[in-house]
């Protein structure tokens, strides 16, 4: 953990010192430091000397490697990255109980809504991993109004696939096509 610390911003180690519950303080050190050394590896230099720069809506962009994309999501017990030479998000996230119904209404279209009906709880996940996806490589978040924009099938001019990358997991990509 001392040398996942060490490669961290101190502005990421005051993020870090942020989260009051240890696990998700770690699972936010770990994977911070994983990602620069991923990105360290792909641009070059070290993880450490990295620097970010984060758009309107808070998505990281590297200030020395600006044709570089990625994208990380974590959730308790995995974690995902992506990098591509075009804009892109991921999103990775644990199949758990939810409250389907109550979210459902804020989050997806209504012809999300009605593939939910009767639906066993995992396409809850499916179709959540694919819209934040979707939604990160746009680099707006969930802030971007999510009930009016449909990713089941994905928007013209964009490629999104969902997969399970472990068991109890679902996860998805999004890339655009016409880059």
């Amino acid at each position: 953990m001392r040398q996942a610390w060490a490669l961290l911003s101190a502005e990421e180690q005051a993020r870090a010192l942020r989260y009051r519950v240890d696990a998700v303080q770690r699972r936010f050190i770990v994977t911070r430091a994983a990602l620069r050394r991923l990105l360290a590896s792909v641009c070059g230099g070290s993880p450490r000397a990295l620097g970010f720069d984060y758009g309107e809506q808070g998505k990281p962009r590297l200030r020395d490697c600006p044709h570089l994309h990625f994208s990380l999501s974590h959730t308790e017990g995995l974690a995902l990255c992506g990098v591509a030479d075009r804009p892109l998000g991921v999103d990775v996230e644990g199949v758990r109980e939810i409250a389907a119904r109550q979210v459902a209404p804020f989050v997806f279209t209504e012809a999300e809504q009605a593939r939910l009906e009767g639906a066993q709880r995992g396409q809850f996940f499916v179709l959540w991993v694919r819209k934040e996806a979707y939604l990160k490589a746009l680099g707006r978040g969930f802030a971007a109004s999510p009930q009016r924009i449909t990713t089941t099938p994905a928007p013209p001019g964009w490629w999104i696939a969902d997969f399970i990358p472990a068991p109890g997991y679902r996860a998805a990509v999004a890339l655009p096509t016409n880059v």
